[in-house]
């Protein structure tokens, strides 16, 4: 999948979020899935695999007495109210990002999640803002259940590509964030057939 903001907002979030990262590395992976991490593979048996996993249904089944939009996983914890900005240099420019944490919640297959707005500026230009829906299970994992973005250009929108929602048009709710990850974890951060297929794999 072509990386994005989006993706860079992800990756940045999770910098900041996951507490002792220095421990735990988070891998994002496009459209490949292995469930044995125990041997070294060719490249033609990775892809072998990824293939034959791709064919597998993925459909996580979701009860929403499960699942609370109070995250307070070590690794990710979503409090209301908490605010961080990201200023850099790219090629592109001078990019701020600006992730906020709602005191606002959303319904998404009878599960109420926690809200997270993001915003990114290119050279003082709004080009992309984001609204992203998690809530976490009685287990500690935190579950991606959709977002809606918008792409903008001169204050319009342009594009809504890589927006979804759990429960609509075939699309399945992802773990984010493990609440006790493990070396040669491997699961689905999201699931929109064609749009939103990112994959995490623990690798350290």
């Amino acid at each position: 999948m072509e990386i994005n903001y989006k993706s860079i907002i992800a990756i940045l979030l999770g910098l900041v979020l996951i507490v002792g990262l220095m421990n735990l590395a988070i891998n994002i992976m496009d459209d490949e899935e292995n469930e044995d991490f125990d041997n070294i593979f060719s490249d033609d048996e990775l892809a072998s695999s990824a293939d034959n996993n791709a064919n597998k249904e993925y459909n996580p089944i979701i009860n929403p007495s499960d699942f609370t939009s109070k995250v307070t996983n070590k690794y990710f914890t979503l409090t209301p109210g908490t605010k961080m900005v990201y200023e850099g240099e790219t090629e592109e420019g001078t990019e701020r990002i600006e992730f906020y944490v709602l005191d606002e919640t959303r319904i998404v297959e009878g599960v109420e999640n926690i809200i997270v707005w993001d915003r990114v500026w290119l050279d003082g230009e709004l080009i992309e803002e984001t609204f992203d829906w998690y809530a976490q299970d009685k287990e500690g994992n935190v579950w991606y259940f959709g977002e809606d973005s918008k792409e903008m250009e001169n204050g319009k929108v342009v594009s809504t590509e890589g927006s979804w929602e759990s429960g609509v048009d075939g699309a399945r709710p992802g773990i984010i964030m493990k609440a006790n990850p493990a070396i040669g974890d491997l699961y689905r951060q999201e699931y929109y057939e064609g749009e939103a297929e990112d994959m995490a794999e623990v690798i350290a």
